[in-house]
């Protein structure tokens, strides 16, 4: 079989394909245009888009738009939501050229909003914005995708009688208005609510990246603060105690003491002062279980040299009045290693305290009652 013979079956087969099933369709959106058989939704609406300037109308077609226009726009008028969301639907699938096609997708987005239908509205909202980019309307259509996302976030749309939850359609949703209209104040309303919804959730892992986006991209606005505070909080919630990685501890010291010095005056400032305390003492507490746990196992040398760190490095702390005791009592200690084979041992200290100070109380046990900061509702 030649080469352009193999190539018209394969294409034939693939056309085949893309008529029974949702795997079909989703190969018959990767096929070239000029093969495919059934271009998709989002497909149409974009050659929509190409048509509107180009299509010729007679007067009948053009009648019967403002006809069909007309009768939707008369259940608006009349506040039957419901039918007009289903009236502008249909006129857009019907009438994707027509010179009413900025106003119906608008008055669609409006009647499922009104209709308290939010989920058709984002559907109706995602088509206005992919059809009229660039619109005087765009502003009315992302406060609308924001209040229906905010709608499910928040938990007042479940599904299923209230069984199930909704809220990923919310987060969904806000994602989107971020997305699509990043620069916007609903867009930084918008990734507020996402961070705080994970917050909440005390989804720490999922938070911290959400908060340092809406700090780094939303710095003028009034969230910029509280989100602050809360990259500090959410990865200070993250140390869970005296023998976990010791680097975690320290990137949440570091972005606890960047609040301090950025907002002198800022509303959660004891509660960050609070958080500074716990962290010194935890990672001091590191250092002295580690210390601890060499002299247990009959390694004075390598113990001292441990206490000396930790009052070297936290001088102020509980720990390093008990490490002074400690030092006094191994100061004839002879060596048994090198530093630098101490250090090396210190990174793989941490796989075996499981069976050491990890019996011992972590101070993850006495963390204060420090709270995150949720803001206004």
């Amino acid at each position: 079989m030649s080469s352009r013979s193999l190539t018209i079956v394969c294409a034939l087969a693939l056309v085949a394909l893309t008529g029974c099933s949702a795997l079909g369709r989703k190969v018959n959106q990767a096929l070239p245009e000029f093969i495919r058989s059934d271009p998709g939704k989002e497909e149409k609406e974009r050659l929509a888009i190409l048509r509107r300037g180009v299509i010729e109308v007679t007067p009948e077609q053009k009648a019967a738009q403002k006809a069909a226009f007309d009768v939707a726009k008369a259940a608006y008028d009349a506040k039957d939501f419901e039918e007009a969301a289903e009236l502008f639907e249909e006129f857009v699938e019907d009438f994707p050229a027509s010179e009413y096609d900025e106003a119906a997708r608008y008055l669609w987005v409006e009647a499922s909003f009104l209709d308290e239908e939010y989920s058709t509205c984002f559907s109706a909202c995602k088509s206005y914005a992919l059809n009229h980019a660039i619109s005087n309307r765009s502003r009315d259509v992302e406060e609308r995708a924001f209040l229906s996302g905010r709608e499910y976030i928040e938990g007042r749309q479940s599904a299923f009688f209230g069984i199930f939850s909704n809220v990923g359609r919310g987060i969904e949703i806000l994602k989107w208005v971020v997305s699509t209209f990043p620069n916007s104040v609903r867009a930084a309303d918008s990734q507020w609510l996402l961070a705080r919804h994970y917050l909440e959730e005390e989804d720490w892992e999922t938070a911290v990246p959400n908060f340092d986006l809406l700090a780094k991209n939303y710095s003028n606005s009034e969230w910029y603060p509280i989100a602050r505070y809360n990259q500090a909080y959410c990865r200070y919630r993250r140390v869970k105690g005296d023998f976990y990685d010791p680097a975690i501890n320290r990137e949440a010291r570091s972005y606890v003491d960047a609040y301090l010095k950025d907002f002198p005056n800022g509303e959660w400032r004891t509660q960050a002062q609070e958080m500074a305390v716990w962290l010194e003492r935890t990672a001091a507490e590191r250092l002295y279980n580690i210390a601890d746990w060499y002299e247990g196992m009959g390694k004075a040398y390598s113990a001292r040299y441990y206490y000396l760190k930790l009052v070297k490095d936290w001088p102020n702390s509980d720990a390093a009045a008990r490490a002074k005791v400690r030092i006094a009592a191994l100061v004839d200690a002879v060596p048994d290693v090198s530093e630098e084979q101490l250090a090396l041992e210190e990174r793989r200290a941490a796989a075996q305290r499981g069976d050491g100070p990890a019996s011992r109380a972590s101070t993850a046990e006495t963390r204060p009652e420090t709270r995150a900061a949720e803001g206004p509702r």
